[in-house]
């Protein structure tokens, strides 16, 4: 009996100290983060409500509670890329938030998410370089847009199309999207707004739809609640910019939308995109993960999805619809000798069709 008592107390001894260090820390309290912080929301790593994370110059990611009592911290060189529509993005970077969510930027450092007027989430980036922007082009396929050499004024961009058939047989680290956008002009890399379509969400070879607001090289990304969509579903994405009050002054709604009555939006009260000069575009995209680095390499026509139709394309600024010259783009330099039968086909300025092998 004195040996099982005994036993039990070493076991229980292992128990509490074995409790006494995070799960998943390691020796030096650094935390491994291996998918995006999601807050409130089905998309990734799990933090509290109301923490600030703070992306500091010394390399490492720290969040707090409200109080300021530690998380956990990380080390940026050891979190891994995660998927976004502007490619690869380190993990801490990139936050899932609840639908709805209004993103307001504070000042060139400073981000706080509120969710039904709950501050949620404050972002501080003490190694943000806006010197350098984030090239959102490069894994663009194909796509259409206003006149390059000129912005348009457009307060208002809507877009209808049918989600197309998948990729025949794609490489299991190859990742799709389909979006209508809106960035600044004449710094059309600096920001975009972006109802998306996307395949292949943490390594799912299916299709699901959110929205995305995407800033620059070290500004945070986010994104909302994917939702699932089948094959010849038609869906919708909308940007719309109002006026909010007289401390907001104004702010941009992005939002996915299925005719299943399924949603996905996000708000966004940031300075980098004035609807006086704007870049529009309606974009497939694709790259893979190799390494953790995005690139085409090795990509085949069996790697993207159907052509894509938009349709009922609508822009315009004050009410009124919004005139553009329309240019088509083809990624040949990039994606010759990779893709075919590539090609932009605009039905006057109301619908744009990317076609490709599929």
């Amino acid at each position: 009996m004195k040996k099982l008592i005994f036993v039990l107390t070493i076991i229980a001894l292992i128990a509490v100290l074995m409790m006494a260090v995070p799960a998943a820390g390691n020796n030096e309290g650094f935390t491994k983060v291996n998918k995006s912080f999601s807050i409130g929301s089905d998309e990734g790593y799990r933090i509290p409500e109301g923490s600030v994370v703070r992306h500091l110059s010394n390399g490492t990611t720290q969040v707090s509670r409200p109080d300021g009592s530690l998380v956990l911290k990380t080390k940026n060189s050891e979190v891994p890329m995660v998927s976004t529509p502007s490619g690869p993005k380190k993990a801490t970077h990139v936050f899932g938030v609840p639908n709805g969510s209004w993103i307001k930027e504070v000042d060139d450092k400073t981000t706080k998410v509120y969710s039904d007027n709950r501050l949620i989430l404050t972002t501080i980036d003490e190694e943000k370089n806006l010197s350098i922007p984030m090239p959102f082009t490069t894994g663009w396929i194909e796509y259409g847009l206003n006149d390059r050499d000129s912005g348009i004024a457009a307060d208002y961009s809507l877009a209808f199309w049918r989600v197309p058939s998948s990729p025949p047989d794609p490489h299991e680290d190859t990742y799709v999207f389909v979006f209508n956008g809106l960035s600044p002009y004449p710094n059309y890399e600096t920001a975009i707004m972006q109802p998306v379509l996307e395949w292949n969400r943490w390594g799912s070879p299916s299709w699901t739809g959110t929205a995305w607001i995407v800033g620059g090289t070290e500004t945070p990304f986010y994104s909302t609640t994917h939702v699932p969509v089948s094959v010849g579903t038609e869906i919708c994405g909308e940007i719309g910019y109002e006026y909010w009050n007289a401390e907001i002054h104004y702010r941009w709604l992005v939002s996915f939308m299925d005719f299943d009555e399924q949603s996905s939006s996000l708000k966004w009260s940031g300075t980098e995109i004035n609807p006086n000069s704007v870049r529009a575009t309606w974009v497939l995209e694709a790259y893979r993960y190799v390494d953790g680095e995005k690139t085409i390499d090795d990509m085949t026509d069996d790697d993207i999805c159907g052509d894509i139709s938009f349709y009922e394309i609508y822009l315009s600024r004050n009410g009124n619809r919004t005139y553009f010259d329309s240019d088509e783009i083809i990624k040949w330099d990039t994606w010759s000798g990779k893709l075919t039968d590539l090609d932009v086909d605009w039905s006057g300025i109301t619908g744009v069709t990317l076609s490709t092998a599929n």
